[in-house]
């Protein structure tokens, strides 16, 4: 296994009140433009985040209806949460009254609508709220810049199949030991076929990339037992890659990290990639995990996993938003309901040389089958069942290139 210990400083943003003094964590799901929602505003969860993506030029119109004594108010964010607009610019609206907002986009990005009360921390108005986001005008612009075809790990070439990209919330333990980790990511690829893989990591916080490896030495002997896939066992290191990404500091994060695995040029088949070191903390917002095909391996049908740790109370839940953020799917147990396609994760284990278990599915774990027939960005929301419980995870994915 290839470790890679990264320490720099994490800027924090500034941003007004809508925010910061409460840490139960707003609600953060994807909204539709065109599509109300709604919650409630209370003293223990003052604001609620509303994600959507736009293109440069795009122009909404966000209009905020206050019910049961709440005197609304927006604002959005941009994607490094800072706030850009607000509602109350031209005054407080009125209990049980109306919000409206119109917003320009001048850079295409995910943007966050933040609803809330007038005066956020210092204001005394609680309620429910409905909230609609409408597309008013949108200009032609610049595609998405293609994914990236290959890239370089030492003096090999590497072709691009698979890139995760998230940014952790990480809480820090009052009690934390000088030198225990803060964060730690392990990053494991195995392969069905002849796919000899690579794993990069970058972090977008600075700007560089920390690593790039084939590394695969303590893997030899573990063993993939997943529901509808045969056995596969790794018996030699060429055909996986092991990468741990770790902070040992609590002013020294890891910050935006972006994961891309490869195919050693000339080798191609399925491969598992298995996220481990994610936590959700938060009962009412979600984590998100940014997905992206490589070219070469956008027609791949994807299947994925959230599992829970089983010392852990966490029941996942999964929604898949494409690039615009609309929901494309959502799944609670896999195997049942609206995810009955996807075979349960119950008797998915991953097992090490020495037989201990890495991680193993239950009843109460999600999983969705997706084909995205692009290489355009998709988003995972990482959350629980009903917003009730929090706990350690892992993200297993199962994929081919081409």
């Amino acid at each position: 296994m290839r470790m890679l210990l990264v320490l720099f400083a994490l800027l924090l943003p500034t941003t007004m009140a809508l925010s910061q003094t409460e840490r139960d964590f707003p609600l953060e799901v994807p909204i539709t433009l065109g599509s109300t929602v709604g919650d409630t505003i209370t003293e223990e969860a003052l604001y609620d985040w509303w994600v959507v993506n736009l293109n440069e030029g795009d122009t909404i119109l966000i209009e905020m209806q206050g019910y049961d004594g709440l005197a609304p108010l927006i604002g959005v964010l941009d994607n490094s949460r800072q706030v850009i607009a607000r509602s109350d610019d031209s005054g407080d609206a009125e209990v049980d009254g109306l919000a409206t907002l119109e917003f320009r986009a001048e850079q295409a990005g995910e943007y966050r609508i933040v609803a809330s009360r007038a005066g956020a921390a210092s204001g005394s108005t609680t309620g429910t709220y409905t909230l609609l986001a409408t597309l008013i005008s949108s200009i032609p612009t610049r595609q998405n810049l293609a994914a990236e075809t290959q890239f370089r790990c030492d003096t090999l070439l590497i072709n691009n199949a698979l890139s995760l990209h998230f940014a952790e919330d990480v809480v820090i333990p009052p009690d934390l030991t000088p030198g225990a980790p803060v964060e730690s990511y392990l990053i494991t690829v195995a392969s069905f076929d002849a796919f000899e893989p690579a794993i990069r990591v970058v972090s977008e916080t600075i700007g560089a990339q920390l690593d790039c490896t084939r590394d695969a030495s303590r893997m030899p002997g573990t063993t993939f037992n997943i529901p509808g896939h045969p056995s596969l066992t790794v018996t030699d290191s060429a055909h996986a890659a092991q990468v741990a990404a770790i902070s040992t500091a609590a002013d020294l994060l890891l910050g935006d990290l972006v994961i891309t695995v490869g195919g050693l040029e000339g080798t191609s088949g399925r491969f598992v990639v298995l996220l481990q070191g994610r936590r959700l903390d938060s009962r009412r917002a979600p984590d998100v995990l940014n997905v992206r095909l490589g070219p070469r391996a956008r027609r791949s049908t994807l299947t994925i996993y959230m599992i829970s740790d089983k010392n852990s109370r966490l029941d996942p839940h999964l929604t898949l938003a494409d690039v615009n953020g609309a929901v494309l799917a959502e799944c609670d147990d896999a195997g049942a309901r609206e995810c009955d396609d996807v075979p349960p994760a119950r008797g998915l284990r991953v097992v090490a040389a020495d037989g201990s278990v890495i991680v193993e599915g239950g009843r109460y774990d999600a999983g969705l089958i997706f084909q995205p027939n692009s290489a355009e960005p998709f988003s995972l929301y990482l959350g629980s069942r009903n917003l009730d419980t929090t706990g350690p995870y892992a993200v297993l994915i199962i994929a081919e290139f081409e």
